[in-house]
């Protein structure tokens, strides 16, 4: 058994999924990050492990 599990959210929804994992008992094992184009949702999420994709190409304002 693992001591810790990364998981890692990409897009809007998976953002929402990761956000939702760290309400979960037991989410204290859990590594949880995300990965967006756009940078306000990102900031909004509020995660220690934040990657903006695509910034220099989106000026950070998500490609949706």
């Amino acid at each position: 058994m693992a001591d810790e599990i990364a998981v890692l959210g990409i897009g809007g929804a998976g953002l929402k999924v990761v956000s939702a994992l760290a309400g979960v008992p037991g989410s204290k094992r859990l590594r949880l990050g995300g990965a967006d184009t756009d940078s306000s949702a990102l900031d909004s999420f509020g995660l220690r492990n934040a990657f903006n994709m695509g910034g220099e190409w989106t000026q950070g304002m998500g490609c949706g």
